[in-house]
């Protein structure tokens, strides 16, 4: 984030695929946050393995999203990346876009 920033960049779309655990969810998403960039961080709802249900990565996304609220002014928004519309089932696909985030 700091080297785009360094070279101009005024904004990022960052499709972020570090949500395979709570902690490097949280150390992702704060770092983008610190750095004052201008940055779409696009929570990445996926299955791969991690142990994690979708039930669990959306929850996390709203703990983020409350963060984000509470946490003061950021030019950092907070939106979701899914990977699964095209392999996952239909109840999954529902889950993840009806969401009422």
């Amino acid at each position: 984030m700091l080297e785009s920033l360094n070279t101009g960049v005024m904004s990022i779309v960052d499709h972020a695929h570090g949500t395979f655990s709570r902690e490097t969810t949280g150390a992702c998403f704060n770092g983008t946050v610190d750095s004052g960039a201008g940055v779409f961080w696009c929570y990445s709802i996926h299955d791969i393995g991690s142990g994690s249900t979708v039930k669990e990565e959306i929850d996390d996304f709203k703990q983020l999203k409350d963060q984000l609220v509470s946490g003061g002014e950021t030019i950092t928004t907070l939106e979701i990346a899914y990977d699964g519309s095209s392999s996952s089932s239909m109840d999954e696909i529902l889950t993840v876009t009806e969401q009422k985030i």
